[in-house]
């Protein structure tokens, strides 16, 4: 049902760009660098995060989103037998490469972007041992797909450079994880 919803915003993000190219505008593609603080979960420390971006402006106002962005979750594990063996826990820091696939709409004060964005587990790193070894940990599906909505105000630096502070809501749908944080992006215009 929600991925439902989702490729019907996005084939409408389409169709609303098809209907806006009408206007005179010269296309253009910016590049970016990223560095984001989310928090996965509701009661989770803020974990920085990472990426590269590009922005292809198809039209004054709209354009697609995409990048690869480098970000981690805290994933804690326990085991117990039962009665007579106390709790053991371990933490675990995921490491993930997010892909996000947006329809982006900006004017002179606003720039807002929604749409899918994919998590591709890569890795992991075992942080604390509280009498819990990790030796393997793998995570099924690899995969995680989620919805992106960023808002954020452009700051012109000049008439190439531009620095977007911007606030971002990302829940995934498989593990139900709901990164909100902020982000800053220097976005360059070759």
């Amino acid at each position: 049902m929600i991925r439902t919803i989702f490729l019907a915003a996005f084939l409408m993000a389409i169709f609303l760009c098809e209907s806006q190219a009408q206007e005179k505008f010269e296309r253009m593609t910016e590049i970016a660098l990223a560095f984001t603080l989310d928090a996965p979960d509701m009661y989770d420390t803020w974990r920085p995060g990472f990426g590269i971006g590009l922005n292809r402006r198809l039209t004054k106002r709209s354009g697609f989103e995409t990048g690869l962005y480098y970000r981690n979750y805290e994933q804690v594990l326990s085991r117990s037998d039962g009665m007579s063996m106390p709790t053991l826990f371990a933490n675990l820091n995921e490491r993930n490469l997010m892909i996000p696939l947006l329809y982006r709409f900006q004017n002179t004060w606003i720039h807002v972007s929604l749409g899918p964005t994919f998590d591709f587990f890569t890795g992991w790193r075992q942080t604390r041992d509280l009498g819990l070894n990790v030796e393997t940990y793998s995570r099924r599906p690899s995969v995680d797909m989620g919805a992106m909505v960023k808002i954020g105000v452009p700051l012109e630096l000049s008439d190439k450079v531009k620095v977007l502070p911007e606030m971002r809501f990302n829940p995934t749908f498989q593990f139900y994880r709901l990164y909100a944080g902020v982000g800053f992006t220097l976005w360059y215009n070759p």
